[in-house]
């Protein structure tokens, strides 16, 4: 047992090989599927649940310390925790880390009980088996809830623009056939057999990306100039701020003041990014009265007319329920238009787990009041596409919303105006300089193109660009550098790629079509020589 467990640690350092880590590298090719196919190699050599699962946990424990290292560096900052705790617990979040895997093994576990579904599987040939078992992993993946997703799929992203397919099926279209790959991998050095058919489709795909590319990205509507400031706010200046301290106040102003205003461009659109006004808004109340705009925001407006989108809070209106006295305030996207009137307000959806909320359901009232150094915003419920000129419309997905196409396509979708660009608000200071930091822009990419339209990422400390839907970035603001990214946002007429329109069902679809193409080769052949002699 010993042997195997140190391969599961292996498993996940080469996982973590495959994404942005802290060696500063930008994600090996493939290497996650070679760590999966590693990992699927060892559980077939055990017998026990108990054994798969303490496989499970070497590997996600090595792929922790290597890739999500920060964790510690984030309850630092959240939590307030000293250094060597914050270190410890980072070490937990092995547990919950990959809960798509451990689900299959509860469900490995079940099945081996159950006569009529292993007869049934034993039926089917050997190649119809590894297609089902990379739609049933693909499935999973797609829709187990993760606090930070790193799918097989999304490494893909290391050879952009060359991801033709994304617009089809998106990251699950290829963490189906980077299954398919590592079980073809793993049967033929378990079993020494050659699935020449299964090998030839995976190299069709990548032939099909590789030969159509992404097309370089065009304007075929519209051009904005849009200003996104950096304002490089400090955590300490940041909370500081936030409990009213009055200097504090006036320099996180000052910095949202002075990039805003510079007179080199003239902006259309300027973005601040999450969180980054300290005060906060009462939504209702300022869109009927434009005199509650706060002044930073008319003092920039008269000097440059330009609308106006910032992270702030707002707090719950009176009809709302107000019996969680832990819960009084959103993290929010705020539409200031030219005109200095509030347009409307975005609430977000999907809290932080321990640094805007605990997700312990009941027990949160009761934990809220002894855990206090966790801000406890109230979830979104509503979704707000906003309009920054007559048929140019935009949504806002807040911080690692973004990490999660189902949210983001829910989103755009959310009613009939055509969604044209996506501006994601980020702070990402909490993690310091870290590889959270690429993680987290590595992952976001992949709903440009998947959905077909640019995105702004606004952030506090960096990094904040634009990307396009073929893949390629804007030049960058430094990390940690107040500065403000002045670019001409090209924006294309909205059409709807077919994972916007179909989402999952697509890879499901394709997934199936290829099961029973293996099936009819590989059965009908069998019952032939059997009628024929």
């Amino acid at each position: 047992m010993i042997v195997p467990f140190l391969f599961s640690i292996l498993a996940g350092i080469i996982y973590a090989f495959g994404f942005p880590h802290f060696l500063g590298a930008k994600g090996v090719f493939l290497a996650p599927t070679f760590a999966f196919a590693l990992i699927y190699y060892q559980w077939g050599k055990v017998t026990s649940l108990k054994q798969k699962i303490i496989l499970l946990s070497g590997m996600t424990l090595s792929f922790t310390l290597v890739a999500y290292y920060w964790i510690a560096q984030t309850l630092v900052e959240f939590g307030g925790l000293p250094y060597p705790i914050a270190v410890l617990l980072n070490l937990f979040f092995f547990l919950i880390v990959m809960p798509q895997y451990l689900v299959y093994l509860f469900l490995e576990n079940y099945s081996k009980k159950q006569v009529w579904l292993k007869n049934l599987l034993d039926k089917l040939p050997q190649k119809s088996r590894l297609i089902l078992s990379a739609i049933l992993f693909t499935s999973l993946e797609y829709f187990i809830p993760q606090q930070f997703p790193g799918h097989l799929g999304h490494n893909w992203m290391t050879i952009a623009p060359f991801l033709g397919l994304a617009p089809i099926g998106g990251v699950p279209l290829f963490s189906f056939f980077s299954y398919l790959l590592a079980f073809t991998l793993v049967n033929y050095f378990s079993h020494k057999e050659k699935s020449w058919s299964i090998i030839g489709a995976f190299l069709l795909f990548l032939g099909a990306n590789l030969l159509f590319p992404l097309k370089p990205f065009k304007d075929e509507h519209h051009k904005i100039n849009v200003r996104i400031v950096q304002p490089n706010v400090g955590n300490f200046l940041k909370l500081e701020s936030e409990k009213g301290d009055e200097r504090s106040v006036q320099s996180v102003i000052n910095a949202l003041y002075t990039q805003a205003v510079e007179k080199s461009f003239n902006p259309e659109l300027i973005v601040f990014p999450e969180t980054s006004y300290p005060y906060s808004f009462y939504a209702p109340a300022t869109k009927i009265d434009p005199s509650l705009i706060p002044s930073v925001f008319k003092r920039i407006q008269a000097e440059v007319p330009a609308s106006i989108l910032v992270g702030g809070y707002d707090l719950k209106t009176q009809k709302e329920n107000l019996t969680n006295y832990y819960e009084q305030e959103y993290n929010s996207a705020f539409f200031i238009n030219a005109d200095n009137t509030l347009q409307d307000v975005y609430h977000k959806h999907l809290l932080i787990p321990f640094g805007e909320t605990l997700p312990v359901g009941p027990l949160k009232g009761i934990l809220s009041k002894v855990i206090n150094n966790i801000t406890y915003f109230a979830e979104g419920r509503t979704w707000t596409t906003f309009t920054f000129k007559p048929g140019i419309h935009f949504v806002t997905p807040i911080c690692y919303e973004v990490l999660f196409p189902s949210f983001i396509r829910s989103q755009i979708l959310a009613d009939n105006r055509q969604v044209n660009f996506i501006i994601n608000l980020t702070n990402d200071s909490w993690y310091g300089r870290t590889a959270e930091i690429e993680q987290h822009l590595f992952l976001a990419k992949w709903r440009a193109l998947e959905f077909g339209i640019p995105m702004i990422r606004s952030t506090n400390t960096g990094i904040t660009s634009v990307i396009y839907p073929d893949g390629s970035e804007s030049p960058r603001l430094p990390i940690y550098q107040e500065a403000a990214l002045d670019h001409e946002l090209k924006v294309p007429v909205s059409k709807h790629t077919l994972y916007l329109r179909y989402g999952f069902e697509v890879v499901l679809l394709i997934g199936l079509i290829f099961f029973l193409i293996s099936y009819l080769l590989e059965k009908p052949s069998l019952s032939f020589s059997k009628n024929r002699s």
